[in-house]
Parts: structure tokens; C-alpha cells; sequence
């Protein structure tokens, strides 16, 4: 069986809703930074909006990760945890990084900004799907005879980002080893025919 490498990307959606302190200060730093360094793609005050600046200047573009500057220790102080996102033993879901991406803005209207943080997990090992529940584990690149696994849902706003299937080496082996066993065989014989024809 080929090993099947994913990784797990968990949006969280953060607007002017937001009730955890993390979720405050996301929404709270990103707009405060958006106008910060909004005016280098709108000198001429004409837009508005962070749609409007990006279909006028594609370098607007780098407005959704500048505003992830502001967030970066908040970020940290999750420890790598995803805010949300439980396994079915309900412990927190770990990420690797962090994405982020204004999914709207309004220079004139804070009330209008929203964030999406995605945040992807590292390399997971995946065993099986049952309906809607993947059996993962963390990837430590070899395979092993037995592998702590756990077990998550797949979910709105949760989706397998990254798939990848590696060709396991021992499992080439037999076939190497049917090879070589039978090449021996052939010279074993050729061997005791020689022997008998003496």
C-alpha cells in the first residue's frame, strides 16, 4: 500500500462579530495596518476598497500578508493550536503556518473588513477515510509498525490542501528478493547439472 501524505487547511472567518480576544485584536490590528499601508496603492485617494486597489495595481496584492504583520504574536500565543478545530477526542488540531487574506475591506467603513486565517497543518500520514472522518498521522517519514493516530471530520471551512502519495521502498523488496532468490536457484542448478555430468 502506497503512503498517502495530506496537509489540512482550516479557514477561520473574523469580522466585526469577532468575540474571543484573539478574534478582537485580529480584526482590530489587520484594518489599522490595511490603513497603514493602503495609501502606497492609493495615492490618489480614489478607491475605496482593497478590491479596487488590487484590480488597479496587482502589488496590491501584498496588502494580505503586510496586514498579517500585525497578528504575528497573537498568532504565536495560540501555540500552534487552530482556534475551532477539535479531533474526536477534542483536543486542538495543530498548524504549521498561517495564512492571511483579506476577504473584504472598506478604507471608509471598518464595520465592512473581514479576515480569513487559514491555517495549514504539517505533513499528516493518511491511513483512512470513513465517511467524513479522516484517520491521520504525523508524518516522520518512515514507516512504522505501529503509528499514533487520531482521528477528525471534515468540516465547513476545513479541506485537505496538499496530497501527495509516496511509492513505499520495502514494499519493492519481496519482488527484489523473488528476484534475487531466483537468479541464486538458476546458478544453484546450473551448478548440480554440472556436478551430475562429471
Amino acid at each position: 500500500m502506497d503512503k498517502v501524505i495530506v496537509k489540512l487547511g482550516y479557514k477561520q472567518l473574523v469580522d466585526r462579530s469577532a468575540k474571543s480576544g484573539f478574534e478582537q485584536n485580529v480584526f482590530n490590528d489587520t484594518y489599522s495596518e490595511l490603513l497603514m499601508h493602503a495609501p502606497v496603492y492609493n495615492r490618489e485617494k480614489k478607491f475605496t476598497t482593497v478590491a479596487e486597489m488590487i484590480e488597479a495595481n496587482p502589488k496590491a496584492n501584498s496588502l494580505h500578508y503586510k496586514v498579517g504583520f500585525a497578528i504575528g504574536l497573537y498568532v504565536k500565543e495560540l501555540g500552534n493550536k487552530i482556534p475551532g478545530l477539535q479531533d474526536n477526542l477534542g483536543n486542538a488540531a495543530s498548524f504549521e503556518i498561517c495564512k492571511t487574506e483579506i476577504v473584504y475591506s472598506d478604507l471608509t467603513d471598518k464595520s465592512k473588513h473581514v479576515m480569513a486565517l487559514t491555517y495549514v497543518t504539517s505533513p499528516l500520514w493518511l491511513f483512512r477515510s470513513f465517511g467524513e472522518y479522516l484517520v491521520v498521522a504525523f508524518d516522520h517519514g518512515e514507516p512504522s509498525e505501529e503509528a499514533e493516530t487520531f482521528t477528525i471530520r471534515l468540516q465547513p471551512n476545513l479541506s485537505i490542501v496538499s496530497y501527495k502519495v509516496e511509492e513505499q521502498a520495502d514494499h519493492l523488496l519481496p519482488s527484489d528478493l523473488y528476484a534475487t532468490l531466483n537468479w541464486r536457484k538458476e546458478i544453484l542448478t546450473e551448478t548440480v547439472d554440472d556436478w551430475r555430468a562429471l
